[in-house]
């Protein structure tokens, strides 16, 4: 699969061909027709972002590191599917990606708020998202369907409904700084 990559902040992506994963227990493999681009991805490019105070905080400092393919704003298809995850979903099915994914331990993650997590694996910034043809989601648990392949209906438009991973399923009972 090719792979829009940042090797090094502040360089230009390169795109660099690498192994289509294939999904094992709950993971799913999803086609890539569409990624957003937020401006995270554009502090990810840059290094890091503005903090309190005028302070440049460092990616590399909470825990990014590169190479890295960015992209945590993806919808697309599912690709390859475990036994695990065929109950709830079927290959074609469109899918919506939830990136803010926890390391499933912590106290914001055992009570189910992954997107705070005190080390976050979120897609597109600590594991590679979805710059890429083909994105492995580590759980079905991420997915939202927005329609099926053969189905025309009332499908969302998958270049359309990208942005929304960010911008419409963050979810957070608490105050907090996200810039998407």
């Amino acid at each position: 699969m090719k792979a829009a990559r940042i090797v090094k902040p502040k360089e230009s992506l390169q795109v660099q061909d690498l192994e289509t994963p294939k999904p094992k227990g709950s993971q799913v493999l999803v086609k890539v027709p569409a990624s957003g681009v937020c401006h995270s991805d554009i502090h990810l490019w840059d290094g890091g972002y503005e903090g309190p105070g005028g302070q440049f905080l460092k990616t590399t400092d909470r825990g990014v590191k590169y190479p890295v393919t960015p992209g945590h704003e993806v919808a697309g298809s599912i690709e390859a599917i475990s036994e695990e995850s065929q109950s709830l979903f079927a290959k074609g099915d469109k899918v919506l990606v939830y990136p803010w994914v926890g390391e499933g331990t912590c106290p914001a993650c055992r009570i189910g708020e992954e997107n705070l997590c005190d080390k976050p694996r979120s897609l597109g910034i600590y594991v590679d998202g979805g710059y890429t043809d083909h994105v492995l989601v580590p759980s079905y648990r991420y997915l939202v369907k927005i329609g099926n392949e053969d189905d025309e209906g009332d499908n969302l438009d998958i270049n359309e409904a990208a942005t929304l991973s960010c911008s419409a399923l963050t979810h957070s009972n608490h105050i907090q700084y996200k810039e998407c």
